[in-house]
């Protein structure tokens, strides 16, 4: 066999390697879908619970005449936020499960980096969230 058909050879092996590799690390996060997305939920929970009250609050102070312009910020982080729970739901709802109420494990492995990055965004929010409450009680 020429140099050149082993190192072909080689190659064809090596990418036949890598695509077994990430169907198994597909498989792998797909067995874990369900107590990641309980985990995911619970979070999307506890956040949507604390934008509800934030956004209550602001409502009762723009009805009670209450001069808002200090919580504008906090108005717009409220805002965003809500955006970003309802994107996350709309994703868990319409193409995460299934009719039956079951995860699909495959769409799940599928939108991990997706589903990271919407988590991340919470995480932001609950920060932008917390500093500009800090702002309001000093």
């Amino acid at each position: 066999m020429d140099p050149l058909s082993i190192l072909g050879t080689i190659l064809a092996i090596q990418q036949s390697g890598d695509k077994v590799v990430a169907i198994l690390q597909t498989i792998r996060r797909a067995a874990h879908a369900p107590e990641q997305l309980n985990a995911l939920i619970n979070e999307i929970s506890d956040e949507k619970t604390v934008v509800s009250h934030l956004r209550d609050l602001l409502q009762l102070a723009h009805d009670n005449g209450i001069d808002i312009g200090d919580l504008s910020p906090l108005g717009t982080h409220v805002a965003l936020a809500t955006g970003h729970l309802v994107e996350l739901e709309n994703v868990i709802v319409g193409r995460l499960t299934k009719a039956t109420g079951k995860v699909d494990r495959i769409t799940w492995a599928r939108l991990g980096s997706q589903l990271e990055s919407m988590r991340r965004n919470l995480q932001q929010d609950r920060v932008k969230l917390s500093q500009d409450l800090s702002a309001l009680s000093v």
